[in-house]
């Protein structure tokens, strides 16, 4: 595989994109359960073995934590985000598990202050491109994990949300820029991420592509961008509310002219990573 230079998110926005999240958090479990059954995955999908202490960075709700808890013997764990309405989430999910030791933080990957080689295991689901830089992340997950520790990530992958980014694209007046912008900057080249954790001393166990087609209604499947992309498509830097809230309006109705009798269909492919630290 070739790397691609990633186009990474601003490190500016991330307060915006953390807001985003922490206003929809309360809904976000129950509208991206596909989310949950990818960390399941990709938990599954480590070698052998328990991994008593983790990193989950980029933590959101805990998906991948109660799937390390569950199935891997995991009883401490470091979770980091910057959003603090998903890390109150993810605390209250955790009352479930009161014989693991939580350590949950506000902050990002360049922030994290986690000792090196301190956990037997980094994972990030479904957070990886929300990154400002995705090689300096990957080289923070890894320097967190012992040597022979084992890291893993998930994120979409190029392709995904086609179908919507071309509702988008459709409407007329046009949207924002930014919006279809974000097809390129949010979604990851897997050989970029591939890439990444190669340079960061990471003996790749597999890498792969998952592509699954969804049907939903047109209000599940806004609601779900709503919920996972509020401050790209509602909270847009620079433009007034009510021009974002019209483009929204025409981006619903797009969708909703090319549901068919069983919804609206879309794509959607997941890159996943896995390694082990040398």
């Amino acid at each position: 595989m070739s790397a691609r230079a990633a186009e990474p998110l601003p490190a500016a926005e991330t307060a915006h994109v953390a807001g985003g999240f922490s206003g929809t958090s309360r809904r976000y479990d129950e509208t991206v359960v596909p989310n949950a059954m990818g960390a399941r995955r990709l938990v599954a999908s480590l070698p052998d073995g328990e991994l008593p202490r983790a990193l989950d960075v980029g933590c959101g709700t805990g998906f991948a934590t109660t799937e390390l808890v569950e199935r891997r013997g995991t009883r401490s764990v470091v979770g980091v985000d910057p959003a603090a309405g998903m890390l109150d989430e993810f605390r209250a999910k955790m009352a479930a598990y009161p014989d693991v030791d939580i350590d949950l933080r506000k902050a990002t990957f360049a922030d994290m202050d986690i000792p090196p080689a301190s956990v037997d295991v980094a994972i990030s689901t479904m957070a990886f491109h929300w990154f400002d830089d995705r090689h300096a992340a990957a080289a923070a997950m890894v320097d967190a994990v012992r040597p022979g520790g084992l890291v893993a990530a998930l994120a979409p992958a190029l392709g995904a949300d086609r179908e919507f980014f071309a509702a988008v694209e459709r409407i007329d007046p046009p949207a924002p820029p930014e919006w279809m912008a974000a097809q390129r900057r949010f979604i990851v080249d897997p050989d970029e991420m591939e890439a990444a954790f190669r340079a960061a001393d990471v003996d790749l166990l597999d890498v792969w592509v998952e592509e699954r087609r969804r049907r939903a209604t047109p209000d599940a499947f806004l609601e779900r961008m709503r919920t996972v992309a509020t401050h790209v498509f509602l909270r847009t830097p620079g433009y007034p509310e009510e021009e974002l809230e019209d483009a929204w309006r025409r981006t619903e109705a797009e969708i909703r002219r090319a549901s068919g009798p069983n919804g609206f269909e879309w794509v959607f492919n997941k890159v996943y990573v896995v390694g082990r630290r040398r």
